[in-house]
């Protein structure tokens, strides 16, 4: 399965977009604002805003590559392979999640770096880099199945992209926190 992975690694289109992911994180996190610049929670809310954009560029890229073996005419052989199914896909989504991951931990390493000579003891919040990285994951599978039911080149990876960003903004639950400090503190086991 390793090996699968690593040839997927090699053969993503993330790859040639990668420089323009993480141009895009940088441009987001200090194209906004500077308001949090040492102060770790909004901090932490500066980096993972970034997903609202690279969530839609990682389920269309994972829409094109699940449908890669189908609009070559390959099916039956992948459906023949020696291995299963299943772990030729989850070597192209793992493919597709690493390089995701990487641009997205450049943002957050960033954050935290001109974040820390400033702000006191303390560093990013990690349940807005989880809530950040399950975004990606979501929307990456979501982009992974629909290339897998249609395999179109371009109308897919297209559709995957648009439908979560405007999910992203549409959607009365909200997977991002675009602005501000936190404003809602979970209490599981206090009584409303």
């Amino acid at each position: 399965m390793l090996n699968a992975y690593r040839i997927e690694l090699r053969r993503s289109p993330l790859l040639t977009a990668f420089p323009v992911m993480i141009a895009v994180d940088l441009l987001v996190l200090f194209g906004r604002s500077r308001y949090w610049i040492g102060v770790w929670p909004e901090a932490s809310v500066a980096a993972q805003v970034v997903t609202l954009f690279l969530g839609p560029v990682l389920a269309g890229v994972s829409a094109w590559q699940a449908g890669r073996s189908s609009r070559v005419g390959m099916p039956e052989t992948v459906l023949a392979a020696a291995r299963p199914i299943w772990r030729i896909e989850a070597a192209r989504l793992a493919a597709t999640l690493t390089l995701g991951f990487l641009a997205y931990a450049v943002g957050c390493l960033t954050a935290a770096f001109i974040s820390f000579s400033e702000a006191g003891p303390g560093f990013l919040w990690p349940s807005y880099l989880l809530l950040g990285a399950s975004t990606l994951i979501i929307f990456a599978s979501v982009g992974h199945l629909a290339g897998r039911w249609w395999p179109s080149a371009t109308f897919t990876p297209i559709v995957c992209a648009l439908g979560c960003f405007i999910s992203m903004l549409a959607l009365p639950f909200k997977f991002n926190v675009l602005a501000g400090p936190p404003d809602q503190h979970l209490r599981p086991f206090q009584s409303p």
